[in-house]
């Protein structure tokens, strides 16, 4: 488990003080040889722009095809995030494995009372779901089929929900023990329903619309690591809820990063991400939410236990048909981390 509350202070104004309370849970189970279960339950509540749910000490990032999208940065808005996940994989078979995933994610934006941006901010509720059989047939491929399901609810200047089925192959690539690439594709099928506000004199009434479209939908993840260098690769293309700013959205992405060691208790941390959602429903089509990502620092590990990080990131945001504040902002903070590692049991 992992509890990650913060406060930032701004000298100026009592008002621009900015909190954080973050909340994660992990637990994975093995009642046989071939049967494994894992469950994680994320909770943020913060006004911090910066802050993203999932980032927390000790376990890994939420991501990849039906991870949450948190790519923009909203300044006075508070965001209240929960992210569960339950995963289930048996092994039918001495190389041959079968699985099923579940996930529930809700999202809700408020703009503080300090905000001077007059804008709807896009509310949603995600349920996903997917099954998979994979075969080992070698040391080195690992393949299988995949079908995903995702059903995006949202509310903001219309009510819409989008259900997206998308069946796909993948493949996992393991050609040393210091490489390792992921790659999947398929085509993924979205219909949305749109209660769009019409109004007749002084009468506001809903007008139902449907759209429907093929879209393809594919990622991958490289990634290498030495013994001084690592880094890694990604990109996807998926549909997903719009991160407060639109409803479902077409989000294509990718990243990179890089991490050296200088010394032997000094290492360096460099990461880009970019991202480019278009709304694929009648009142969001046209409408685009772009950000680019750019930062990283220095981490000095003074002991076992104690650890000094600098961090310092860019982004950059751009849209259209968006009423939201974009534009450019930076992040420049530093920490002191502490690390204790105590076994439970014999």
């Amino acid at each position: 488990m992992s509890y990650t509350p913060g406060v930032s202070f701004d000298p100026n104004s009592d008002t621009n003080n900015q909190y954080t309370q973050n909340l994660a849970g992990d637990m994975t189970w093995k009642p046989s040889s071939r049967l494994q279960m894992h469950a994680r339950q994320d909770f943020s509540l913060t006004d911090n722009p910066f802050e993203t749910v999932g980032r927390v000490d000790l376990l890994p990032g939420l991501g990849g095809p039906l991870g949450p999208n948190y790519n923009g940065v909203l300044p006075d808005t508070k965001r209240t995030s929960l992210v569960s996940n339950f995963d289930l994989a048996y092994r039918v078979g001495e190389h041959s494995a079968i699985g099923f995933t579940g996930g529930f994610q809700k999202y809700n934006y408020d703009a503080s009372a300090s905000s001077t941006t007059v804008f709807p901010y896009v509310n949603s509720e995600v349920i996903s779901g997917s099954a998979f059989y994979s075969h080992q047939f070698s040391s080195i491929l690992n393949a299988g089929v995949q079908f995903a399901y995702t059903d995006i609810y949202s509310t903001g200047a219309a009510v819409s929900r989008t259900q997206a089925p998308a069946p796909m192959l993948f493949v996992k690539l393991t050609p040393s023990s210091h490489t390792e690439v992921t790659l999947y594709a398929g085509p993924e099928y979205a219909r949305t329903r749109e209660v769009v506000p019409i109004t007749v004199g002084v009468v506001t009434v809903g007008d139902v619309v449907y759209e429907h479209h093929w879209y393809p939908t594919f990622g991958g993840t490289v990634s290498w690591s030495g013994q001084r260098n690592a880094f890694d690769v990604q990109g996807q293309r998926r549909i997903a809820n719009g991160g407060g700013v639109l409803e479902a959205v077409q989000d294509t992405s990718a990243g990179a990063g890089y991490r050296v060691r200088l010394a032997p208790k000094v290492l360096a941390e460099l990461r880009a991400n970019w991202s480019d959602e278009k709304g694929i429903g009648l009142i969001s089509n046209g409408s685009y939410f772009r950000s680019l990502w750019a930062g990283g620092g220095p981490v000095f590990e003074l002991n076992r236990s104690f650890s000094l990080r600098g961090d310092l990131a860019y982004v950059h945001q751009s849209q259209q048909g968006i009423a939201a504040v974009a534009g450019n902002h930076m992040l420049v903070q530093g920490s002191l981390d502490y690390r204790f590692h105590k076994g439970l049991g014999n």
